[in-house]
C-alpha cells in the first residue's frame, strides 16, 4: 500500500472500531479517574488558581496548556480539571468562574493565544458531574503540526512520555517533528506494532 492509503485505511479501522477518528473514545469522568493517570490521561486540581496560596498563578494555566500540547504532540489523551493527582475530585470551585461557559472560554482563549487557533479542531473540552461536583475534561487528538506553547518569548514544544509530560529542545524537537508529524506513515506503523 502506499502512504496515502496506509492512512486513510487506519483512519477508517479507527472510525469502525471507536466511532471516533482521531480522538479516542470518550470515557466518562469515573473511568478516567479510576484508571488514574497515565500515558492518555492527567489530572490538574485547577486551571488558574494555585491551591496552596489560593491566588491566581499563571503557571496553573500554563501547566495545563503543556499537557494539552503534550498530548497533541504524541499520541492524544485526556486532561480532566478539577481532580486531583489521586483521583479525588477537587471541583472547579476554586478557580471562581461565575460560570461554566465563562471557565470553557477562559481556556478557549488561553488555548488561542498561546498554542494557536490552528490547533482548535484538536481540542474537545466537556464539563462533567461527579460526586455533586464538577469537572472540566479536555479530550485532545494528536495534531497533524507541531504544538508550541508560547512562554513569554519563548515557544515551548511538549511531549507525553508515559504518564508525564516533558518539554523537548534543540535537535529531539527537530527530530520528533520529522518521526511524528512528517512522516506519518512510519507513525502510523508504529502505532499499529505497539497496538497489537
Amino acid at each position: 500500500m502506499n502512504g496515502l492509503a496506509e492512512v486513510i485505511a487506519e483512519a477508517l479501522g479507527r472510525l469502525r472500531d471507536t466511532g471516533t477518528v482521531g480522538a479516542q473514545k470518550q470515557l466518562d469522568i469515573e473511568e478516567l479517574t479510576r484508571g488514574g493517570q497515565g500515558r492518555h490521561v492527567e489530572f490538574k486540581a485547577t486551571l488558574r488558581v494555585n491551591l496552596h496560596t489560593g491566588e491566581k498563578d499563571a503557571r496553573m494555566e500554563l501547566a495545563c496548556l503543556k499537557t494539552i500540547a503534550g498530548f497533541l504532540n504524541s499520541h492524544g489523551g485526556t486532561l480532566v480539571i478539577g481532580v486531583f493527582d489521586d483521583g479525588d475530585t477537587v471541583w472547579l470551585a476554586p478557580d471562581g468562574f461565575p460560570s461554566d461557559d465563562k471557565m470553557n472560554l477562559h481556556l478557549v482563549n488561553a488555548f488561542e493565544n498561546r498554542i494557536g487557533a490552528e490547533h482548535s479542531m484538536y481540542i474537545y473540552p466537556r464539563f462533567e458531574d461527579r460526586d455533586e461536583m464538577r469537572a472540566l475534561v479536555v479530550e485532545c487528538s494528536p495534531a497533524n503540526s507541531p504544538a508550541f506553547v508560547k512562554d513569554g518569548a519563548l515557544g515551548r514544544f511538549d511531549v507525553r512520555t508515559g504518564a508525564a509530560t516533558i518539554e523537548a529542545s534543540g535537535s529531539r524537537v527537530q527530530d520528533y517533528i520529522v518521526c511524528r508529524i512528517l512522516t506519518p506513515t512510519r507513525h502510523i506503523r508504529r502505532s499499529r506494532r505497539a497496538i497489537r
